[in-house]
């Protein structure tokens, strides 16, 4: 199972990158820090690697650049105008560190997107079969063992409800990266296994994430596939399916909107909110409020230290300064990428820079693994 590498040679080096990314895709929340265990281990082991890479500034300065410049300097800006300890704000920005796994991948030639692969197959194979097991009356959904185990570790919110769209919310934290798996599954022929991450998909009942994958399936097929009568016939199918199936819906969607209407209300008064907290001390828009640090929010009129909308989040505990920073290590692969035989994996990797704006998926350890995928085809696959 663990063959993620292209060498098909087992080392303790591939075992350790494989259960590392295989833990990121588990367990965005992690209740027992295995992933960051995992990560220190890693690390801790191929720390020679990491050196000699490191201190090669010219060649790889932006790994560099990113992996530690940039964390350091969030540490300190944030311990700097919070005050509070210095090992929280590590706890907050640690993620960065993933980035040092690129040189990792390059010595051990790594395959991390078969890795991711490999794990979100699994996970949608298993939220088919929750609903699945629900719909056929073989296991209630609300006793089913997996469900219980995912809820008391608070890695699912999982429900069924006439509200949503497909009447079951299978909703596990690392979600998002089913597009990923739908998209390499496309890119690689694997057709069964893109019509389960489909429906897994679908099962989530997460609007943006299905309204996302619809729209990634069609620019996908127009855009990136090279053969245009595959391409004529997806769009001939898609036309058929929309056509039988629009007004069920645009029905359902509507009936979800208004479901989450007061909740899409609350989400509207944290730019305001956030705009509010910054202009307290003018310094903080210049480096941001902290990590951990908290604002009172007008929707849910209490004190928060996070909200939904990543990028604004973002700006209110790091500052200007930093989100620059941000938004040049966001763009900065993407050019080359787009010129390379990669370029699907720009798909998935917009995806979920869009989800951020309504989820908070932009510095996290499930938004990392994208940027490793991403960086990792930058810097070790097609960089000149």
């Amino acid at each position: 199972m663990i063959l993620t590498f292209r060498n098909k040679r087992f080392s303790l080096n591939s075992v350790l990158l494989t259960l590392l990314v295989w833990s990121i895709a588990c367990f965005a929340y992690d209740k027992y820090n295995i992933k960051i265990f995992l990560l220190f281990i890693t690390l801790a082991y191929n720390l020679e690697t990491i050196i000699n890479e490191v201190i090669d500034f010219r060649r790889n300065k932006i790994i560099d650049t990113f992996a530690i410049i940039f964390p350091m300097y969030l540490i300190i800006s944030s311990v700097l105008i919070r005050g509070g300890f210095l090992v929280d704000a590590i706890k907050g920005v640690y993620v960065c560190f993933f980035l040092l796994l690129v040189f990792v991948f390059k010595k051990e030639n790594f395959d991390i997107c078969e890795a991711v692969y490999q794990i979100m197959s699994f996970l949608a194979i298993v939220v088919v079969f929750i609903g699945l097991a629900d719909m056929l009356e073989f296991i209630n959904l609300y006793t089913n063992p997996l469900v219980v185990f995912l809820e008391n570790i608070n890695e699912g919110m999982i429900s069924r409800s006439d509200n949503a769209i497909f009447y079951y919310v299978i909703f596990i934290k690392t979600s998002p990266f089913f597009i990923f798996n739908l998209l390499y599954c496309l890119e690689k022929k694997r057709y069964y296994m893109a019509a389960i991450s489909v429906w897994a998909i679908m099962w989530t009942g997460t609007r943006a994430i299905i309204y996302l994958s619809l729209i990634l399936i069609v620019v996908y097929y127009i855009f990136i596939v090279k053969n245009k009568s595959k391409s004529l016939i997806f769009v001939l199918i898609a036309a058929i399916i929309v056509t039988l199936g629009y007004e069920f819906f645009i029905n359902k969607v509507e009936l979800i909107n208004f479901a989450k209407n007061e909740g899409d209300n609350v989400r509207t008064l944290i730019i305001p909110s956030i705009i509010n907290a910054l202009n307290k001390n003018k310094i903080y828009w210049i480096f941001g409020m902290g990590i951990g640090s908290k604002y009172y929010s007008l929707g849910r009129h209490e004190y928060l230290y996070g909200e939904e909308i990543a990028y604004i989040e973002f700006l209110r505990s790091f500052g200007l300064i930093a989100c620059v920073f941000l938004f040049i290590f966001l763009v900065l692969p993407i050019k080359r990428i787009f010129k390379s035989n990669y370029r699907w994996v720009l798909l998935p990797y917009f995806a979920f820079l869009i989800n951020s704006t309504v989820d908070p998926f932009l510095f996290t350890s499930t938004s990392f693994l994208m940027y490793l995928i991403v960086y990792d085809i930058y810097n070790n696959k097609i960089k000149s």
